[in-house]
Order: structure tokens, then C-alpha cells, then sequence
């Protein structure tokens, strides 16, 4: 922690019986912590400046960010020259304290980042955030990546206590440094619809293509506007490759729900449907389904307390990059093999289309009524589907088997094998037990309060669709038609009834005994 002269400074507001409740605890272990001898001069103590109620605040001019970090630098060496007379308070605790929080050095921060990205993985990231499950509630922002063989890739991963806008921003802004994102030119994030994390894009990446989960956008839809034919069209128009094939399943289902339309139109069709995405990517994907992946992959860890939560992710790293690295070794050829799959699920009514050459390297591929142009030089067809995903369409294939190529060479390099093995070159260093730790004099880390949430808590149990709500579980009486006990008459019961007393039909009787059969039948 030498040379840290770089403070950020943040507000802390609390409740008050947090604060009477863990203010002795907090204080008498902060204080243990300080216990060192005069010299020790490596160790530098962070202080805190404490801020009177009764203080008015100064309005001061806004300072450009190079007079704001020389100002910074001036107060803390000024500090240090005085902190014999500091009063020390644990700030985190304590809403009239605000809290200098010390900028990590490289290598120092709270989430892990993967340069392995840098080699081998596409400018495609996931972002996503999913609750710890232990005692130490929490959330972990994770950042997964996509690999030449389109697996999880995770890149980064952080622990915060909320979801919100701040953490949001803190955790991207490491991110952009880490990897050289260059305000995201160049590159795209899949995310879902969470506002902190859309607002916090937009500040930290400006330039970047942000795409939103065509999934978590069904799932809202069909709240509203459910059945199957809605959703058929819904998919159907999300991966749609052009305009105006989006615009045909749109025109649909307009005609089936106008709202459903309109709700659609509401949530930015570019951001979610293929034929608004960018080319050169080498990923046509609609979903988040790495970062879904990931989570249900270490759903276990997460309900472990922080550090033993963290020590499982590094070490199931470890073991990923190292098997990965040896499977792909025995593949065979220079494409990896989802990719190679991925072409075959794409030409599999290769059979149907004509292909009418028209120069060297240029197409024209029938279908009946449909009819695409490809250019093989230049790697691109009129459906887009080739431009998006980096693999090759029926179109292309179709065109390319004319000229007694093989497609897989027409593949991109982003799905080589070499850029595979290239993304798992380095590994994860292993860590010492903690038998083998020197002992360090920093604070120790207290476990993070517990977030009340607005309104008041649920008592009552909740309970799934098939349960049922009533307390005996009775049937219910919906559609069944009262008769009156009373007056016999139908639409009301008797506690209401104000008729007369009618008596009810005779019932015939039956007779004891089986029927006899018919003689005819016999």
C-alpha cells in the first residue's frame, strides 16, 4: 500500500439502530487494529474526517479532474504529517463520517480479470448480477465472455451489496481499464433490462453496442400478452436477419394484438432483434445465456460465506483453462467444433436452394420467391446472417460447394483452434493455505450489514400457482348455482331469503335392490 495518495471520497448514510447496535463492536475492533508501533513506517493509516452537524457547507467551484487529484494529494500528506492528533472512528457505521476509501493498486482490486480476453476472446461481453445465497446477503456482478468454441469465458467478478447504478459504474470503469475497452468502440454487451446497469453503460461505455436479452423481454411480454402464437412470432421476429422480414413478423402480430405491437415497438427493436446488429462481431446471439450459465454453474459457491464463495470460482478457473486447454489438443482440423455444428444447422435446406453464378465471386441464390446475393471474396450475403455470426449461411454454403470449396475455410478466425488455445495459454497462479500468509496490519474486514428492504416484511408464506391460497382448502363455488333452502328458489341462499316457506318436491324412491334385466334383452 506504499504511494497510495489517490482517495475517493463518498457519502455513508445509515440507520441510526444499525448504528447503536454494532457502534461498540465496530469501534473496539477498529482500535485493535491500530495497535503498531511508532516504527512501522510502511504502513499508512487511512484517516477520516469527521463532519460536525452544526458545520455549514461551503459552496465551492467545480474542479477539472487533474486540480481535483493534486488537491486530494495535498490534504492526505497533510494529514499524515498530523496523525498523532486524528480521531479515529469506524466511518462505515457511522452516517456523520465520511469515509476516504483508498483506490486499490493493480492487482490489489476486489474482482478478477481475465487478460486472457485480450488474446483469443471476442469483443461480445456478457454482464449480468445474481444474489448470494449464503448468510452474507450480497450481489455478484459478473462480466463472462464468449470463447472461439462459444463457451463461458468468464473475464471478471465482483462482490457488492446491491445491484444499483454505483456499483454498476465502479465495476465497469475496472473493466474498461483492465481490458483496454477504449469507451466500448468496437465491441458489444448483452445485458438485461436493469436500469442502474443501462444508465451506468451509457457513462462508462458510450461507444459500445448494447444489446438486450431477447429473453428477460418475452418474459415481460408474455405477462401481458401470452399464448403461443405470440410467442413463435416473438422469436421469429427477434432473430430475424433483415429489416424487412422484422417488419413482416411485426405486421403479424399487429394483427393478432395491437398492445402487443405497441409494447414491443416500446422496448427498441435494435437492441434486441438481429437485423439491427453490427457486422465483424462474430456473434449473432440474442440472449445472455453465458452469464445464465455461469451463475447456474456456481450456484453451489454462492450460497457459501465471501471468501470460501471466492476460493471455489479461482479455483474451478484453474481447473477450466487447464482442462479446456488439453481437450483441445485432440481436435482435429483448424475449426473449432460448435462452430463447425453451428454451419450444419444453418445449411440443412441446402438442398433446396439454386445457385445461379454471376461473376467470379458473386451469386445469386432461388428459392421459389426468395433470393439472396452472396460474394464469397468479400465474406458476405444479402440475409446478413453470414456477416453477423462470422459462419457461413445456406446461401453461402451453396454458393461456395459450386466453386468445389469446402465451407469450413470460409469460417472466421475468430472460431479457430489456434485462437481457441491462445485464449487458455496462461493460467491462474496458485495460492498458498493461509498457514503461509505473513501477517499483515490492515484492518480486518467486518461482514456487511444487512439491507432492510422498503415496506413492511411478509409474514405469510409464499406460495407457488399450484397452491392453493385458502386456509382448508375448500373447493371453490365459482359458477355453481345456489337454491334456497326456504322458498326452493335458485339465486340466493337462505340466511338472505325473505319469502315464504315452500316445501321442497318429493324426492322419488328407490327401490331395494339390483334392477332386474329387461325380459326383451334376455
Amino acid at each position: 500500500m506504499e504511494g497510495v495518495l489517490d482517495f475517493d471520497t463518498i457519502d455513508v448514510e445509515l440507520d441510526e439502530d444499525l448504528l447503536k447496535k454494532q457502534s461498540r463492536r465496530c469501534r473496539d475492533e477498529f482500535l485493535n487494529s491500530l495497535s503498531l508501533d511508532d516504527e512501522d513506517e510502511d504502513f499508512i493509516i487511512p484517516l477520516f474526517e469527521n463532519v460536525e452537524d452544526d458545520e455549514a457547507p461551503v459552496e465551492e467551484e467545480p474542479l477539472d479532474d487533474e486540480q481535483e487529484e493534486e488537491e486530494n494529494v495535498d490534504e492526505v500528506v497533510d494529514e499524515e504529517e498530523n496523525d498523532s492528533e486524528a480521531q479515529f472512528k469506524y466511518s462505515t457505521h457511522d452516517p456523520n463520517v465520511k469515509w476516504n476509501r483508498m483506490k486499490p493498486q493493480e492487482g490489489e482490486r476486489c474482482t478478477y480479470v481475465s487478460n486472457q480476453s485480450k488474446k483469443g476472446g471476442r469483443w461480445v461481453v456478457g454482464i449480468d448480477g445474481s444474489f448470494l445465497k449464503g448468510q452474507c446477503k450480497g450481489q455478484l456482478l459478473t462480466a463472462i465472455g464468449r470463447d472461439p468454441n462459444n463457451q463461458v469465458f468468464p473475464i471478471a467478478w465482483a462482490v457488492v451489496g446491491i445491484e444499483n447504478k454505483f456499483n454498476w459504474k465502479w465495476f465497469l470503469q475496472l473493466l474498461e481499464v483492465a481490458l483496454g475497452m477504449d469507451a466500448g468502440r468496437g465491441m458489444c454487451v448483452i445485458s438485461d433490462q436493469h436500469k442502474g446497469l443501462l444508465e451506468a453503460t451509457k457513462e462508462v461505455l458510450p461507444y459500445v453496442e448494447h444489446r438486450q436479452c431477447a429473453r428477460h423481454i418475452y418474459a415481460n411480454f408474455r405477462k401481458v400478452y401470452s399464448g403461443i402464437e405470440l410467442r413463435n412470432l416473438f422469436w421469429k421476429a427477434a432473430k430475424s436477419t433483415v429489416e424487412g422480414e422484422f417488419k413482416n413478423h411485426m405486421d403479424e402480430i399487429r394483427q393478432i394484438s395491437p398492445g402487443a405491437y405497441e409494447h414491443l415497438m416500446a422496448r427498441e427493436p435494435n437492441t434486441w432483434c438481429r437485423a439491427f446488429f453490427s457486422t465483424g462481431l462474430a456473434c449473432e446471439a440474442v440472449e445472455n445465456g453465458m452469464t445464465e450459465c455461469f451463475n447456474a454453474i456456481i450456484l453451489d459457491a454462492r450460497k457459501k460465506p465471501l471468501l470460501t464463495m471466492l476460493e471455489e470460482i479461482r479455483l474451478y478457473m484453474m481447473d477450466r483453462f487447464y482442462n479446456l486447454r488439453e481437450l483441445a489438443e485432440k481436435w482435429e482440423g483448424d475449426v473449432c467444433p460448435s462452430a463447425i455444428k453451428k454451419m450444419e444447422e444453418f445449411g440443412e435446406d441446402l438442398k433446396f436452394w439454386r445457385v445461379h453464378p454471376s461473376g467470379q465471386n458473386e451469386f445469386e441464390v432461388r428459392n421459389g420467391l426468395e433470393s439472396y446475393g452472396v460474394n464469397i471474396e468479400k465474406r458476405s450475403c444479402a440475409c446478413r446472417l453470414w456477416d453477423v455470426s462470422g459462419i457461413p449461411c445456406v446461401h453461402a454454403q451453396a454458393s461456395i460447394m459450386l466453386t468445389h470449396q469446402d465451407p469450413k475455410t470460409f469460417i472466421s478466425g475468430w472460431f479457430g483452434k489456434t485462437m481457441y488455445i491462445s485464449s487458455y495459454s496462461s493460467n491462474i497462479l496458485p495460492v498458498n493455505g493461509n498457514n503461509l500468509w505473513a501477517e499483515a496490519p490492515y484492518i480486518k474486514p467486518l461482514p456487511p450489514l444487512e439491507r432492510r428492504m422498503p415496506g413492511r416484511p411478509t409474514v405469510k408464506k409464499k406460495r407457488h400457482v399450484s397452491q392453493r391460497d385458502d386456509k382448508f382448502s375448500q373447493v371453490s363455488s365459482k359458477g355453481r348455482t345456489v337454491q334456497c333452502q326456504n322458498c326452493q328458489q335458485k339465486g340466493h341462499n337462505k340466511r338472505t331469503c325473505k319469502n315464504p316457506h315452500a316445501e321442497p318436491d318429493p324426492k322419488p324412491k328407490k327401490k331395494i335392490g339390483r334392477p332386474r334385466l329387461d325380459p326383451s334383452l334376455t
